[in-house]
Parts: structure tokens; sequence; C-alpha cells
């Protein structure tokens, strides 16, 4: 019932408020998931195949850049997957050209991992907990994420992602500072009870959202 009482107290989220800055960021990963950025992890493998290119860890290794940098993901290279890998480093893909994406067994996606990847428009997050700030900020091909099982996600995640057009907000806590602020094709929203609290502009203009369900 208090999930409830605080959604409806914080509907004037959805009313367009300016998008500002966040504060009080839920850093997942600038330092933490920034380990072994400054060399190539001698654990991972890489194999190609058409067009997909697929990283393999050993479980407790971090994504970085410098996999990206070293293995250029060039116009023919659409799809990635990652396997087995602990999370992925801030920043890891910004800009990049990838289309799918699938996260095997990643746990952390650091800030801005994702950011302003234009073409980006499948994404896997089935094993997904924690994701930063900014992490798919702009991602404006994408069209449908599952964010069942993810615990914590930072502000403006998922900011300008325009071509959003339902999202599922499980078990989530806290929904951060204008997290969906700007996803203008986003019809319907799936609320859990367990919300505690709604971050500022957090659904601003989402102008054709059309139904929120609070289950």
């Amino acid at each position: 019932a208090s999930g409830v009482s605080t959604i409806m107290a914080a509907l004037d989220i959805f009313q367009g408020k300016p998008s500002t800055p966040p504060t009080n960021q839920i850093e997942l990963g600038s330092d933490n998931l920034a380990l072994g950025s400054d060399r190539l992890d001698p654990n991972v493998d890489v194999s190609i195949n058409g067009n997909t290119i697929t990283f393999k860890g050993n479980g407790d290794t971090i994504f970085n850049k410098y996999l990206i940098q070293k293995h250029i993901l060039t116009k023919t290279i659409t799809k990635v997957v990652i396997n087995n890998f602990k999370g992925i480093e801030a920043k890891a893909f910004q800009n990049s050209s990838i289309r799918t994406l699938n996260l095997d067994s990643v746990e952390n996606i650091g800030h801005s991992a994702f950011i302003s990847c234009v073409t980006l428009k499948t994404i896997n997050l089935a094993s997904v907990e924690n994701i930063g700030n900014y992490a798919f900020y702009g991602c404006i091909d994408l069209t449908t994420i599952n964010l069942d099982l993810v615990k914590n996600i930072g502000n403006n995640a998922f900011t300008y992602c325009s071509a959003l057009t339902t999202i599922n907000l499980g078990s989530l806590k806290i929904i951060g500072t204008n997290l969906f602020y700007g996803c203008s094709a986003l019809t319907t929203i799936q609320i859990g009870t367990s919300v505690e609290t709604i971050g500022d502009s957090a659904f601003s203009q989402c102008y054709a959202l059309t139904t929120i369900n609070i289950a």
C-alpha cells in the first residue's frame, strides 16, 4: 500500500519538468567496474562468426573498452555476445554501432556503458542486477527492455530512448531521476508495489503514455 501511495503522490513527474543533471547518483562502476581497464585480460576469448562477435570471460572478468578498441566493431559487426563476465566497465561501448546485445551472466553495467549507441535495437538483460547512470542514454532505436530482475538503476539510464514502447520495472524500489525522460513512444508501464521512491521527471515527456499498471 505504501508503494502505491508513493506512486500516486509523485504523479507530477509526468508533467514535463525540465531535465536536469541527476543528483544522488547510483554510481555502479566508475571505479569498481574499471578493474583491468589499463590492460587486456589474457583470460578473454574472442570469436567472430559472420556479423556476431562473442567475448567469453572467466566469471570474474570486467569487460572494458580496450577490448572494443582491439577488436574494432565495424559496421559488419552488428551483434555482440558477452558471456561469463562479472560486469561491463563505464563507457565501454559508448557511441558504438551495435544493433543486438546479449549479456549472458553479466550482473553489473557501469555508467554510460552504452550511451548514444543509436543503432542498438535489442538487448538481453536476463542476468543484470545493477545498471549505472546514463547506461543507455540516447539509445534512440531501442524498442524493448526487460528489467524484471534488475535491483538498481541509476539516474538517466534510459533517457531519450525514444523508441521504447513498454517497460516492466519488476520489483524495483527506486525509480531514479529522469530515468525514462523523453521516451516519447512509451505507452505502457508495469510498476511493482515495492516501489518506494520515484525521482523527479522520471517519466517526463512520455507523451504517448496511456497505461500504468501497479501490481
